[in-house]
């Protein structure tokens, strides 16, 4: 039986330990310049953070390890095996997502099992980005052998799918609205609570040079990414497509249509996986490469029903020419 490992990265630990230090630096300066102990603020409050994060980083994460073998995914922690998933009664995902860190854009990746009716989510903020792209291919391969068989759905049948375009960008747009209006929110207390904090010392020329206005400077930064990332979820909504067509010799997608022998592969995002939030179809044609979305893997009100049907069907009329999304 094969085993492949992957180990904790020193690099990715030493930089998480870094953020973890500068978020924990900035509330150590807060707490004591409200002491009015300038100096030690100044000077101290960001060593004994970069400090503290990086050996609570290295001491949790350092001797984290996942491995794969043929039958199923283990994460362990030292010695001790923690957690086993088996590929024939799991589903798994890498996850991606964007986290905003002070105005920086960080991706976060974390692997999420369903297994037996529950969700665990692990952590790979301790891999580097190359083992979560490897981590990733791994188990979407292993995921092809333990999905049941499907050579004979669609061979001599023509399926259509209505697509919920409508109803699909509300939903997106609802969510990123809850998101502003969170970061919006949160923004506003922390400033608040510097001002009033300024204001009842009697300090707000001294606040404003050093916390207020780089405050003001970072909001700004941060409004000028949060527009960035509504354009590329415009871009996504543009690739929602209204209608699906299975036919016998070609795939139909919106106006365009693909002949299945001119298809290179198809990488599909699973039935219950795949990366950055959302169901997608990408098409390797010609030479090119297009991109459709479906709405968002973890769809509660099940917006688009017929995902699984349209999933398995397209799996067993490409075969060999279809896989799993991975990083």
């Amino acid at each position: 039986m094969l085993q492949k490992e992957f180990k904790a990265s020193l690099t990715k630990n030493i930089i998480g330990g870094l953020m973890k230090g500068i978020m924990l630096g900035f509330l150590l300066m807060m707490i004591l310049l409200i002491m009015e102990l300038k100096v030690i603020a100044c000077y101290l409050s960001p060593f004994v953070g970069f400090v503290i994060g990086i050996l609570f980083q290295i001491v949790t994460k350092s001797r984290n390890t996942i491995t794969v073998d043929d039958d199923a995914v283990y994460f362990s922690r030292g010695r001790n095996k923690k957690y086993e998933f088996k590929f024939s009664d799991s589903q798994f995902r890498l996850s991606v997502h964007v986290q905003m860190f002070i105005f920086i854009p960080i991706k976060s990746r974390s692997l999420i099992v369903d297994t037996n009716g529950k969700r665990k989510v692990i952590s790979c903020s301790f891999l580097s980005k190359k083992d979560c792209e490897s981590l990733s291919s791994l188990i979407g391969q292993k995921m092809i052998l333990f999905a049941p068989s499907n050579s004979n759905i669609g061979d001599s049948l023509t399926k259509k799918y209505i697509i919920p375009k409508k109803h699909i960008i509300q939903s997106m747009t609802q969510k990123s609205r809850v998101g502003l209006i969170t970061i919006s929110v949160f923004l506003s207390v922390v400033f608040l609570w510097v001002l009033i904090s300024a204001a009842i010392q009697n300090k707000l020329d001294e606040y404003f040079m050093f916390i207020i206005l780089p405050f003001l400077f970072a909001a700004l930064i941060f409004g000028t990414i949060f527009i960035c990332l509504q354009m590329k979820w415009r871009n996504i909504k543009k690739s929602i497509p209204d209608e699906v067509e299975i036919g016998i010799d070609s795939l139909y997608i919106g106006d365009k249509s693909y002949s299945y022998s001119g298809i290179d592969n198809m990488t599909m995002t699973p039935i219950k996986g795949g990366t950055d939030g959302f169901r997608r179809i990408i098409i390797d044609y010609s030479g090119e490469k297009d991109t459709y979305c479906f709405g968002f893997i973890n769809d509660k009100e099940n917006i688009f029903s017929q995902y699984v049907d349209m999933f398995l069907s397209l799996q067993g009329k490409l075969q060999e020419k279809f896989s799993y999304e991975t990083l």
